[in-house]
């Protein structure tokens, strides 16, 4: 009797591990995603704010130029790999206040993921600030 539950025990283990490792797996991906996502949306607001911040004595408005550097820079610091940002309104130069000044990044998901057996190499993740122009 005890050599057949051994045997029942056997092939439920497995029947179970395959599918507990598929969710295992698929839960630590979702928080990857979240994680990345998050950081994206922060490194997206900062560049926003360079991108909307005032002129005074000390700060000169900022450049298209730089507001995507800056963004690339958080987001090397933040540990995205393949992020294109991209800036609305282009040019800076013409800005007025009040005006919307959308940052938009975009990274490849399977650059970001720690695995590639949940997550296709397709899919992207997007992050998008807008803020007006003090």
């Amino acid at each position: 009797m005890a050599a057949s539950r051994k045997g029942v025990a056997a092939v439920e283990l497995a029947l179970c591990v395959p599918l507990l490792l598929t969710l295992t797996m698929g839960m630590v991906e979702t928080g990857n995603v979240i994680s990345t996502q998050t950081r994206m949306y922060s490194a997206a607001y900062e560049a926003a704010r360079l991108a909307t911040r005032p002129t005074t004595a000390e700060n000169r408005a900022a450049t298209s130029g730089a507001v995507i550097a800056y963004a690339e820079s958080l987001l090397n610091q933040l540990g995205i790999s393949g992020a294109q940002v991209t800036l609305q309104p282009a040019d800076l130069s013409t800005l007025v206040p009040q005006q919307l000044v959308t940052v938009t990044i975009t990274a490849p998901l399977g650059q970001n993921s720690y695995t590639s057996l949940v997550v296709s190499n397709a899919q992207n993740l997007t992050a998008q600030a807008a803020l007006v122009v003090e």
